[in-house]
C-alpha cells in the first residue's frame, strides 16, 4: 500500500517518518517538499505550502500508521490516505513486506 500524507514543514516531516521507518510502520517514507496546496478549511479558501510524505507500508500496518499520524501530526484534521499497489517488482514488494514485520 501507499499512503500520502501532507506535512506544515520539512522538520514534522522528517521526525514523523524516522518514526514510521523505526517502528517498521513503513519500509520507505519519500519526502516532497515545496508542494503547494489549495483547499477549504472553515469556509475559507486555504493556500499552504508543504511537505507530501509518500508511505511504503502494508494493509497490515493502516491502523498503527494512522494512530502515528493522529498523535505526532499538528494539523487538526491531518491528509493521510492510501492507495493499494496494483503492480511492482516482486523483489521490491517483498522488501516492503520484510521492513514493515
Amino acid at each position: 500500500m501507499i499512503a500520502f500524507c501532507s506535512c506544515p514543514d520539512i522538520e514534522i516531516a522528517r521526525r514523523v517518518s524516522d518514526q514510521m521507518v523505526r517502528e517498521k510502520l513503513a519500509a520507505c517514507v519519500s519526502l516532497f517538499p515545496g508542494i503547494e496546496s489549495i483547499y477549504q478549511w472553515q469556509d475559507e479558501i486555504e493556500h499552504a505550502q508543504e511537505v507530501m510524505l509518500m508511505i511504503k507500508t502494508t494493509k497490515a500496518n493502516w491502523k498503527s500508521l494512522e494512530k502515528l499520524i493522529l498523535d505526532k501530526h499538528p494539523y487538526e484534521l491531518p491528509e493521510l490516505i492510501a492507495v493499494d499497489i496494483s503492480n511492482g517488482i516482486p523483489d521490491y514488494l517483498s522488501w516492503i513486506e520484510k521492513h514493515t514485520q
